[in-house]
C-alpha cells in the first residue's frame, strides 16, 4: 500500500455516523431499561410503605386496647401488615415477628411501650427480593426492598363530665326590688326566686368598652343560677396529667 492509498484510507468518513448510531441507541436502550426497573422497584416499595404504616397505626391502636398485652398488639399489626401486601412480596416473609418493635418515647421498651414499629422486607436474604426486568444485562439479578413506619399514642387527659361553656351575657338588675325586709333586699345578688328582682333584668350585653374587662366567675349552689344545671367546677386538668387550675 503506497502512501497516497494510505492517507485516502485515513480520512475516509463513510460508515462513521452508522457506529456512533448504533453506541447512541445501545446507550438509550441501557438508560431506558434502567428506569423501567427503577420505576417497578418505586411502585412496590410504595406498596411496602402502604402495608408498614397500615400496620403500624393498627398496632398503636391496639396498645390502647391491650396494653402491655404484646404478644396480642403482634397479631393484630401482622394481620394488618399482611392484608396490606401483594401475593409477590410473599407476606409470611415480608414481615415478621421479628419486625415489629416497641418503643416508649422514641427508647426501647417492652413493659409500657406507646409506639410500635414495623419493618417490611423484600430481601434477597429472606428469598423474597425483587427480580428486576433488565438487571441481568448488568448482573444484577435482584433488588432489595425495605419500608419501616412508627406509630404511637399520648396521653391525654379526658372527662365525660366536662361541658362547653360561656360566660352569661351582661346585664343589670335592680337589687332593691320587692320588700325591704326580705333577705333578698340590697345583698348583691340577683335572686332568681324572687320576681321583682326578675321583672327589672335588662339584658345590656358586652360592647367594644368592656374588652379587657375581668370576669369574676364563683362557684355556688347551682339552684341559684336561671337555669339549674348539674355542672360544678372541678379542678382541671388531673394531678396525674399536669398542673390544675382551680375551678377550670
Amino acid at each position: 500500500m503506497n502512501t497516497a492509498t494510505a492517507r485516502s484510507l485515513f480520512h475516509d468518513e463513510r460508515g462513521t455516523s452508522g457506529l456512533i448510531m448504533a453506541l447512541v441507541l445501545a446507550t438509550l436502550a441501557g438508560i431506558a431499561a434502567l428506569a423501567l426497573d427503577v420505576g417497578a422497584m418505586h411502585v412496590r416499595r410504595s406498596s411496602l410503605q402502604t402495608s408498614a404504616d397500615a400496620a403500624a397505626l393498627a398496632g398503636a391502636g391496639a396498645l390502647i386496647s391491650y396494653g402491655s398485652d404484646l404478644p396480642k398488639v403482634r397479631a393484630v399489626v401482622l394481620e394488618y401488615a399482611k392484608a396490606n401486601l401483594d401475593s409477590q412480596d410473599q407476606p409470611d416473609i415480608a414481615v415478621q415477628a421479628s419486625d415489629i418493635l416497641f418503643y416508649r418515647n422514641g427508647a426501647p421498651d417492652e413493659n409500657a411501650p406507646n409506639q410500635v414499629e414495623v419493618t417490611v422486607r423484600r430481601t434477597q436474604a429472606r428469598g423474597n427480593a425483587m427480580s428486576l426486568f433488565f438487571g441481568p444485562a448488568v448482573d444484577v439479578d435482584q433488588a432489595d426492598l425495605s419500608a419501616k413506619a412508627r406509630a404511637g399514642i399520648i396521653d391525654a387527659a379526658s372527662s365525660k363530665c366536662l361541658k362547653p361553656w360561656s360566660v352569661a351575657t351582661k346585664f343589670t338588675w335592680n337589687d332593691y326590688a320587692g320588700s325591704r325586709y326580705s333577705s333578698d333586699y340590697g345583698n348583691g345578688m340577683l335572686d332568681v326566686d324572687n320576681t321583682a328582682e326578675m321583672a327589672t333584668v335588662q339584658v345590656q350585653g358586652f360592647a367594644a368598652a368592656d374588652l379587657g374587662a375581668t370576669v369574676v366567675l364563683k362557684v355556688g349552689d347551682p339552684h341559684d343560677v336561671i337555669v339549674p344545671s348539674q355542672y360544678n367546677a372541678i379542678n382541671y386538668p388531673p394531678l396525674n396529667k399536669g398542673i390544675p387550675s382551680p375551678g377550670a
